[in-house]
């Protein structure tokens, strides 16, 4: 583990993003900025294929590129955490198609906030909606 105890902003790109369940924030600590951003699969391989969980407590804004989406299911907010804004860039199709589970909740790539996310709370093991009403992406 690699305690980083208060952080407003962190960035990880390429093979950098394999650091990010060794990290340890402080759980009163909320970034402004979460960015993550892997050009390959294997990239994420080693996060995909742990049974944990990766905790970012509280983001008021997330950015996810290409295959970084495909962590999107083990990273954990804070119960309280409201996110300001949700990136997601540079997905192709390509890369959708081999995780259905993307796939299913996606409409098009170009809009990809329009649909899904949902993300383990804290105190819930049962996954919550990440969007609220109004929020559907037809718009996007």
């Amino acid at each position: 583990s690699i305690w980083l105890g208060k952080v407003k902003s962190l960035r990880l790109e390429r093979h950098a993003v394999r650091i990010l369940p060794k990290l340890r924030l402080h759980e009163d600590s909320v970034m402004e900025e979460l960015r993550l951003s892997a050009d390959t699969r294997e990239c994420v391989s080693e996060i995909l294929g742990a049974e944990d969980i990766v905790c970012v407590w509280r983001v008021k804004n997330l950015r996810l590129e290409r295959h970084a989406i495909k962590i999107l299911p083990k990273l954990r907010l804070h119960e309280d955490n409201v996110l300001d804004s949700l990136e997601i860039v540079g997905v192709d199709s390509g890369m959708l198609q081999k995780d259905s589970w993307i796939l299913n909740k996606i409409k098009t790539a170009r809009s990809a906030l329009g649909a899904f996310l949902f993300f383990e709370t804290e105190e819930d093991p049962k996954t919550e909606p990440l969007l609220g009403p109004g929020m559907d992406g037809d718009n996007a």
